[in-house]
């Protein structure tokens, strides 16, 4: 039987595997995304999970280094979708909508 200890310490790590899994389906989905702001959003995320996992003390170091060096990709990444978005909204902008009304 599980203790109350057991069930609290799973409750406030979640499993390494899980997120992981996770993760691998929001880089899928990434891949997969035709639009920029999707792709940055989900890069995002991809990015908070690989830095977590690589702080995560069930794996092993070896495998947080890995993670650490895939963070800093994804991180590098996310900042090249922001800066292209930022050069289109300088170079596009809002076309005045007043007059539609």
């Amino acid at each position: 039987m599980e203790s109350v200890a057991e069930r609290d310490e799973e409750q406030r790590l979640p499993c390494a595997e899980a997120i992981l899994a996770g993760t691998l389906g929001l880089m899928t989905a990434h891949a997969q995304a035709a639009c920029n702001v999707q792709r940055q959003r989900i890069a995002q995320k991809v990015e908070l999970n690989l830095a977590g996992l690589a702080e995560h003390p069930a794996l092993s170091l070896h495998f947080r280094l890995a993670l650490s060096a895939l963070t800093a990709h994804w991180q590098l990444l996310e900042h090249q979708y922001t800066s292209f978005r930022e050069h289109e909204e300088r170079s596009f902008p809002q076309a005045e909508s007043s007059w539609i009304h």
